[in-house]
């Protein structure tokens, strides 16, 4: 019997609405593990079924939780990012935007379209039923759910600017494609590929401080050329933060969902 196609692995839920379920379990849990039917509960879900579970790992994917385990002892914690986002922490912004692109298929349409800004719905649907690789493309019956979802959550994390979220009357807004060079991390660009950010430096003389990696990457944070005791703890703790979105072994990018009857190819 011939296999039938399947979207690669994607959010079930933006972002905002990410965000908004673990802002509901952190209430709930703060930063403990719960078990992951009284975790879902606690997000508003009335039992545990492909889509909820769907809708947890999607916390998961923009690292705005954690989980551990697997069947009954499977349990649920929200990360230490998580936690920052929602208390609105100084470093919020750039959290959100290691988040937006912290899944896999989200980093890959931002390469393909950084220099440019999400195309026209149009382009981008056939961008991503015809023109990705075979085992890579979107079925007809998920594109369109995907293509709102990651303009909402771009829009959401400031990743990009839209001039309108439908996607119908244009273009989202050019903005620079600022690297460092590559496998590079500064400040101003939280994730290899990731887009610069438009916050300003309050007019403070900068200093760029390059560090070379065991890996021979050379990472480059932009710092202000003096700083206060405060400036370098809020500066460390950020760093820290982005622990979990920065590191980790390689994925599978080939990896697909499980089967399911609802948006399939979601996680």
């Amino acid at each position: 019997m011939a296999k039938r196609p399947r979207s690669p692995n994607h959010p079930v839920l933006s972002l905002p609405v990410a965000v908004e379920k673990a802002g509901m379990l952190y209430d709930k849990y703060k930063k403990h593990s719960s078990h992951f039917e009284a975790a879902l509960q606690a997000m508003g879900y009335k039992s545990a079924n492909s889509y909820s579970a769907r809708c947890a790992a999607s916390l998961e994917s923009y690292g705005l939780a954690t989980t551990t385990g697997s069947g009954d002892a499977r349990k649920i914690a929200v990360s230490e990012a998580g936690e920052r986002i929602i208390r609105g922490a100084p470093d919020r912004d750039a959290l959100l935007a290691v988040a937006a692109l912290s899944p896999n298929i989200h980093q890959e349409v931002w390469d393909e379209f950084n220099t440019t800004g999400l195309p026209h719905n149009d382009i981008l649907r056939q961008h991503l039923v015809w023109e990705r690789p075979e085992n890579k493309r979107f079925t007809e019956d998920a594109v369109d759910g995907f293509i709102e979802r990651i303009r909402e959550t771009f829009s959401y994390a400031r990743v990009t600017e839209p001039d309108s979220l439908s996607g119908e009357s244009g273009d989202f807004a050019d903005e620079e494609d600022d690297r460092s060079g590559s496998g590079s991390l500064s400040l101003d660009n939280t994730r290899p590929g990731s887009p610069a950010n438009s916050w300003s430096t309050g007019g403070a003389p900068m200093r760029e401080l390059p560090v070379t990696l065991p890996s021979l990457n050379v990472a480059i944070v932009k710092v202000p050329e003096r700083m206060t005791e405060l400036d370098f703890t809020t500066l460390t703790d950020a760093i820290q933060a982005w622990k979990a979105a920065l590191i980790g072994p390689p994925p599978d990018k080939n990896e697909v969902a499980p089967d399911d009857t609802s948006d399939e190819g979601a996680i």
